[in-house]
């Protein structure tokens, strides 16, 4: 399962779009924030806090997400080498597992520098005291719980097909449904944006946590499922 993981880690950065990708999430973060005069920039928010970071930065992961995981198994799909990794000491389940484990490190890498936002605000106030930590904190829990339950829908998405860009347009479907779809019908418990939000808000909510890890679990059961079925 390590192997797995080292490997897709190392054929992310063997290119120069592995890089371009976390570079282009960077900037537009760092321009929406910062630079461009729209209602998420921070200077016109007049608040030191991190709160409208945290309200864009869902959607960037759901895009990235979706693009970083396309190939987990679609290129091995096309390729033929699932046959390969067939026939590894490994369980299905474990071969899922590693793939997984290598987009949410390549996700968590990508949003690593954002902390430096945190003593960017308290250099910019006069008063530090006045930065609540734990609702950052709490934000950046969530975040990660998104990035966990996205990133297993779109290793899912990958193993349907041997389309790098079909298993993105999959991805991509799902996980706004998740996120946005599901509150446009009411159906907020199972939405993923308002139990991400409960943590935005400072609340660190068992609610949440049982959600994401059971959508995340979902997906995980789905794929493996799938995985044996290729097998066959």
């Amino acid at each position: 399962m390590l192997s797995i993981l080292k490997k897709d880690i190392i054929s992310f950065f063997s290119n120069t779009s592995g890089y371009l990708i976390i570079l282009t999430f960077l900037i537009a973060n760092n321009l929406l924030l910062w630079t461009l005069k729209t209602e998420y920039n921070i200077f016109n928010n007049g608040y030191a806090d991190l709160s409208l970071f945290f309200k864009t930065t869902p959607l960037f992961l759901l895009v990235l997400s979706s693009i970083l995981s396309m190939k987990s198994f679609s290129e091995e799909i096309k390729q033929g080498t699932i046959e390969l990794l067939f026939t590894k000491p490994i369980s299905k389940l474990e071969l899922v597992l590693g793939k997984l484990l290598a987009v949410i490190t390549l996700l968590v890498v990508t949003l690593i520098p954002s902390f430096f936002y945190i003593f960017v605000l308290n250099s910019l106030t006069d008063n530090p005291e006045l930065i609540d930590l734990a609702t950052i904190f709490n934000s950046y829990l969530g975040l990660f719980f998104l990035i966990i339950s996205f990133s297993s829908v779109g290793v899912f998405c990958s193993s349907l097909t041997k389309n790098q860009v079909i298993a993105l347009l999959y991805s991509l479907l799902i996980c706004l449904i998740l996120y946005y779809g599901l509150d446009n019908i009411k159906l907020n418990h199972f939405s993923a944006s308002t139990n991400y939000n409960s943590f935005t808000k400072g609340i660190l909510d068992t609610r949440g946590i049982i959600y994401f890890s059971s959508v995340s679990a979902l997906f995980i059961v789905f794929t493996t499922f799938n995985l044996k079925q290729l097998s066959k």
